[in-house]
């Protein structure tokens, strides 16, 4: 292995540009030895710096020209704010860089190994690793995306493992889209990905937050304007740091679980932007380790169940402020002391479809605490569908609560007790409970006051003697008087004995008509 460096501003493919007079082989490092190599073909070596060595000056870039890929690991560092390797082509060009990257400067500022500044797309597989030594001064961010363009990712990568603020990983500075296929993770001192402006940034992977630091945000993903997606589970970090953190005005969408490890959320909406997490929501085993926390006007939407955990105030879910919390699942209280699966905590609007009570009660082991699905406060405002106390009636809800309807309107709520359940209706909007106004009996006032009945019930005595009505029989009786004071002109069908009778002449009235005659 030998180090071969630029010794003027050129393009790679001229032998003139190298120290050695001929293109580098394979096995070397390359230096840009404070000047600019346009990478003009597709080349392989082992790495590119812009770092300083011995007879070697720190500074300078390699920029990669349409359509070329470069083989190699990247080295950032030899300036302030000047990246190893740089993109800087309009749309529609690409090119591509294929090998590790990370930054080592111990003075300078914001070390970077690779910068995309164009509007076409660039493509990087290898991992990334910020930071790894120095105490200067802020990093930035080692892999950046400065304009308009797209940068594709394809490995895993960690921000500096040196507690230095703002020692990012990854940087999403303008409007420009961020795709990465690969785990991502904050470090000692930043961010793994940080969405500055109003940026786009989709993450297939799972996300944790940083191993530590003092005094500076080490989350996963922090989203301070744009639009953030992430496809796969978010952690907290191996010390109290969040997953991902919501910051700004803008979106964060999480399609998998989120869990708290440490007494922290394992993702925060902190101020009105909105957080959507289709998944599981659980809290941790440390004091106040949330599973999700909305600190202020946001909207915290879950797309599943919100489960307490087993420490003090481990909350899936907590509303701290006057915010909006949407859960879709089910609140469940956890085994911690009050680890409610929602609590809402301030002046905020909370609805979930259904709470949960824990296992404590008679017969459940020893050390569970009674915890109930959702807690409110006096001045919250808390809606639920269902609520079910536990298997062995653990209250479901601490506080006011507003019961109501589900969205089919028959049921209000639901109980639970050692698999047994009890429902309860709503009668002024289920359809097919009450009946009509025509089927109750004229007069009756009934649906709590709202309906009165229409139906005219004949009496007793007008009723046939054994015939049914009302919930009893009739008692009236046919008597000779009943048929012979009936009225002829009421037997009118044609060929019923009624009918006949009508029409048939008497014996009175045959020798009537027999005498008239004048035989």
């Amino acid at each position: 292995m030998a180090s071969v460096y630029a010794t003027r501003t050129g393009v790679w493919s001229t032998t003139a540009t190298w120290s050695t007079s001929a293109l580098p082989a394979t096995i070397d490092d390359v230096y840009s030895n404070n000047f600019i190599v346009y990478v003009d073909n597709s080349y392989l070596v082992t790495s590119v710096r812009n770092t300083s060595a011995v007879g070697i000056t720190g500074g300078g870039y390699f920029v990669l020209n349409d359509a070329v890929s470069l083989s190699a690991n990247v080295e950032g560092g030899g300036a302030n704010q000047v990246a190893a390797v740089q993109f800087l082509s309009a749309a529609p060009a690409t090119a591509t860089l294929v090998g590790n990257l990370s930054a080592i400067s111990t003075t300078f500022s914001g070390p970077r190994a690779f910068i995309h500044n164009g509007t076409g797309t660039a493509n990087i597989y290898g991992n990334g690793l910020g930071r790894i030594k120095g105490t200067g001064n802020p990093s930035d961010g080692y892999i950046q995306n400065q304009s308009t363009g797209a940068l594709n990712l394809f490995g895993n990568y960690i921000a500096g493992i040196n507690a230095i603020g703002d020692n990012r990983g990854i940087w999403n500075q303008t409007t420009g889209t961020i795709n990465l296929v690969g785990n991502l993770s904050g470090g000692v001192g930043g961010d793994g990905l940080y969405n500055s402006s109003l940026g786009t940034v989709n993450v297939s992977g799972n996300v944790f937050g940083g191993i530590g630091g003092v005094g500076a945000s080490v989350t996963g993903v922090n989203n301070f304007g744009g639009t953030v997606n992430i496809v796969g589970d978010v952690f907290t970090g191996a010390a109290p740091s969040a997953g991902a953190t919501n910051a700004g005005v803008g979106t964060l969408n999480i399609t998998g679980n989120v869990y708290s490890r440490h007494a922290i959320a394992g993702v925060t909406n902190t101020s009105t932007g909105i957080l959507t997490i289709v998944g599981n929501v659980s809290g941790s085993s440390a004091t106040n380790g949330y599973g999700a926390s909305n600190t202020s006007f946001g909207i915290l939407n879950v797309v599943g169940n919100a489960a307490g955990g087993t420490g003090t105030n481990t909350y899936g879910v907590l509303n701290n402020s006057n915010g909006v919390v949407n859960i879709s699942g089910t609140a469940i209280g956890g085994i911690g002391t009050t680890a409610y699966g929602l609590n809402n905590a301030a002046t905020g609007y909370a609805y979930v479809r259904a709470v949960s009570g824990n296992a404590y009660g008679l017969g459940n082991s020893t050390g569970i605490a009674l915890v109930a699905g959702a807690a409110n406060s006096q001045t919250g405002s808390l809606y639920v569908e269902e609520f079910y106390f536990g298997t062995r009636g653990a209250t479901p809800i601490v506080g006011p609560v507003y019961i109501v309807p589900k969205s089919n309107n028959t049921l209000v709520g639901v109980v639970t007790a050692a698999g047994s359940s009890v429902s309860f209706y709503n009668s002024l909007s289920v359809n097919n409970l009450v009946p009509p106004t025509s089927s109750v009996r004229s007069g009756v006032v009934y649906d709590t006051g709202n309906k009165t009945g229409t139906m005219t019930v004949p009496s007793l005595s007008s009723v046939l003697l054994g015939t049914l009505v009302d919930n009893i029989s009739g008692i009236a009786a046919l008597t000779p008087n009943t048929i012979w004071d009936y009225s002829r002109l009421s037997a009118a069908d044609v060929n019923s004995i009624g009918g006949r009778l009508k029409n048939a002449i008497t014996t009175q009235a045959l020798g009537q008509q027999v005498a008239s005659f004048n035989l």
